[in-house]
């Protein structure tokens, strides 16, 4: 269950669509919330701190923070503020770590994935919701309606089942498992003969019957209503991209790494084209193991978070 998520708050334009699903995960879950806002120290021409204009923007920033902080309480959460006098992922992460934080969740305004997202789930386990400012809007009454959770048959992935049945029970939402099989490959000039794509056929229709068996076996695991999927498609990523645009889902719950993922990268190229170009929020469960502490803690002093 996650009981304490942490909003990441980087500039001053405070995005309502991220506090729209911190707030509506918080109620579903009975879960308190910490607002955190980074503040970079303003240096003028000669990279010197200017006391002055660093003063006024940490007052302006702290006013800002407890105002929305104060109405979220009038709501009836449980919410405290924090500035951070940095934007750099290493003392968000020791922030995070060192206030037992659950769930992180913050922004993501562009086309990729961002240093701080990188660097987050690079180096920590916590579940990190990306959100789209501009994205899909968070339905008000029922939390999430419709929860995606792409599955490939590796254990690594199935890392993404306990967050997603957890808000899934407490919104009443519909969990969908989707299965991509992939097209066998037969990169050539001339075109593939009648034999070799019976052979393709035939296992694709292997790969497509254990699909079928194994997303049966993970929906016996679940509580409440849970749907399936199995497409066959030559691309898994746009195969996904499509599925929940046409399944008008609120939330994708997905594993930073799949059955070839490398531990090489923070994520793999599913995760990374998902939280680059869909417009909808995107649950990343880090399946790798999160930095020790003591080298968290080097990180912070070396800064190296990166």
């Amino acid at each position: 269950m996650l009981k304490h998520l942490l909003v990441v708050l980087e500039t001053g334009n405070i995005a309502d669509t991220v506090l729209a699903h911190a707030t509506g995960i918080a109620r579903a879950l009975g879960a308190r919330v910490t607002l955190l806002r980074l503040l970079d120290h303003p240096r003028g021409k000669n990279r010197f701190v200017d006391p002055v204009d660093w003063h006024i923007r940490k007052i302006e920033a702290e006013a800002s923070l407890n105002k929305i902080g104060q109405s979220l309480q009038k709501s009836g959460l449980q919410v405290s503020v924090s500035l951070l006098d940095s934007r750099t992922p290493e003392h968000v992460l020791h922030y995070a770590q060192s206030n037992d934080a659950e769930l992180m969740i913050l922004a993501k305004p562009t086309e990729s994935v961002g240093d701080l997202v990188h660097s987050l789930m690079k180096h920590t386990t916590i579940p990190l919701l990306v959100v789209q400012p501009d994205g899909s809007a968070l339905h008000s009454t029922t939390c999430y309606r419709s929860i995606l959770v792409p599955l490939d048959g590796s254990q690594r992935a199935e890392c993404t089942l306990p967050p997603a049945a957890s808000i899934a029970e407490k919104c009443d939402a519909q969990i969908v498992l989707a299965h991509v099989v992939h097209k066998p490959e037969m990169p050539r000039r001339a075109p593939p003969s009648r034999e070799e794509l019976q052979l393709s056929e035939r296992i694709v229709d292997s790969n497509r019957a254990e699909a079928i068996r194994y997303l049966d076996q993970i929906t016996s695991r679940l509580p409440g209503p849970v749907e399936t999927r199995v497409l066959v498609s030559s691309s898994v990523t746009a195969a996904l991209h499509e599925l929940a645009e046409q399944e008008d889902i609120d939330l994708i719950v997905l594993s930073a790494h799949g059955y070839s993922g490398t531990p090489q990268w923070p994520y793999g190229s599913i995760t990374s084209s998902l939280m680059a170009y869909s417009r909808k929020p995107l649950l990343v469960v880090q399946d790798l193991p999160a930095a020790e502490p003591e080298q968290l803690e080097a990180m912070v002093r070396s800064g190296k978070a990166r």
